[in-house]
């Protein structure tokens, strides 16, 4: 194989970068319908904006970034480039962060204590992410790029795990919540809160499995297989928080229009969506 060929590794990643942008298309396909009715006719601006710019951002920094695996830059170019994909995933992963915060915040009744636990959290994970990646980039910048871009230093590993240590914060505050709710037992089995805490479970399960693998990549891997999968990442939470939204805005509209039809105008679940116990304990079995 001459050295003018891709390499093996820029081809594998695009391949998995294709295979999960595919998916993040496909499930905008499939949730179109409840994405125009539940978050286009919100009265929620703050979390319609939230949600449509995390959903529509991740299309856009996919597409301006796949076709760079084949190309040959210089190193001025690569060095711009690997900013900008540094920059896209950390906007993309903070707007999932504070989507999910909305949950959580919503689910402990909009307690100022909860918002500042949440916070202070989301502070601190900005705080301490931009500095690992500013650090790492400043390294980076001291010595020779690769030709394809590769070059994604162990160091950004860290990110990726503060990044994990929010989602494992607000899963167990999400678990607090059903262990105080559990006192309901004859209501929890089919209320809002064990939807909310079992999709965010599933969410939690598959976010942990995906960023495990993603920081293994830059510990174990060579150089140019590093955080290769770090993209593909940022796209299944996108995909996952966005699924986690519209189930929680389909659940909320069943349970307060039990006669639903797509005529009938929806009930924000956006920041401004308040927590009602009472209205949450009849819902059906097939609800959730």
């Amino acid at each position: 194989m001459s050295d003018s060929l891709v390499p093996y590794s820029a081809f594998v990643e695009f391949c998995i970068h294709c295979a999960t942008l595919a998916l993040l298309f496909y499930d905008h396909v499939l949730t179109l319908n409840s994405e125009i009715f539940f978050i286009w006719r919100s009265n929620a601006r703050v979390g319609k904006i939230l949600f449509l710019f995390n959903r529509y951002f991740a299309l856009a920094s996919n597409v301006t970034t796949i076709a760079v695996p084949f190309t040959t830059l210089n190193n001025s170019s690569c060095r711009h480039y690997l900013k900008w994909c540094e920059v896209s995933l950390a906007i993309t992963e903070l707007f999932v962060i504070v989507l999910m915060m909305l949950r959580v915040y919503a689910l402990y009744n909009q307690s100022r204590a909860a918002l500042a636990i949440l916070c202070t959290a989301s502070i601190t994970v900005c705080a301490i992410g931009g500095w690992i990646t500013i650090s790492s980039r400043i390294a980076a910048n001291g010595k020779q790029e690769t030709a394809n871009c590769n070059d994604r230093g162990a160091g950004l590993a860290r990110a990726w795990e503060v990044l994990l240590a929010m989602d494992v914060l607000m899963f167990i505050m999400v678990l607090i919540k059903g262990i105080q709710e559990n006192g309901w037992r004859g209501k929890m089995r089919h209320s809002l809160v064990h939807c909310i805490i079992r999709d965010g479970a599933i969410y939690f399960l598959v976010m942990v499995a995906v960023n495990l693998a993603n920081i293994m990549t830059y510990y174990l891997a060579d150089t140019p297989w590093k955080g290769f999968l770090a993209r593909p990442s940022a796209n299944i939470s996108v995909l996952a928080v966005s699924r986690l939204m519209l189930r929680l805005h389909e659940t909320t509209n069943a349970k307060t229009a039990p006669n639903f039809s797509f005529s009938q105008k929806p009930v924000s679940t956006g920041i401004e969506m308040e927590w009602r116990r009472e209205e949450t304990s009849v819902l059906d079995d097939e609800l959730c």
